[in-house]
C-alpha cells in the first residue's frame, strides 16, 4: 500500500522494522545520516552493509542540493560501529489516521 492510499483510509496500520545501520558521529548529524540512508535505499543499496565516509558527508549533501540530483554518499572500506543489538530488530507499529480540516 502506498502513502496516497493510506491517506484515503480512515485509519491504517503499517509495521516498520528498525535495522542496524552506521551510528552517526555527532549530536547534530542525524539529518545527514537519514538522507544518506534513504539515498542508499533508493539507489538499490543496503544501508546495513555500508560505511559512509563521515568526513565527506556534509559536502556531498551540499553538492546534491546544489545540483538537485542525489547520488550515493561516499563510502569508506573499513567497518564502523552499528546501532546496538537491542535496537537491531525492534518492530514499530504506526497508525495513520486521516483528519479533515
Amino acid at each position: 500500500m502506498c502513502l496516497p492510499e493510506l491517506e484515503k483510509t480512515p485509519a491504517s496500520k503499517i509495521s516498520i522494522r528498525v535495522e542496524a545501520v552506521q551510528k552517526q558521529s555527532g549530536a547534530v548529524e542525524s539529518g545527514v545520516y537519514a538522507i544518506a540512508n534513504l539515498v542508499e535505499l533508493l539507489t538499490g543499496g543496503d544501508p546495513r552493509k555500508v560505511s559512509f565516509d563521515t568526513k565527506q558527508m556534509r559536502q556531498h549533501l551540499s553538492r546534491c542540493f546544489s545540483s538537485q540530483k542525489f547520488e550515493s554518499f561516499p563510502k569508506q572500506s573499513s567497518p564502523v560501529a552499528r546501532t546496538s543489538d537491542k535496537d537491531t530488530y525492534r518492530a514499530i507499529e504506526v497508525t495513520f489516521t486521516s483528519q479533515k480540516y
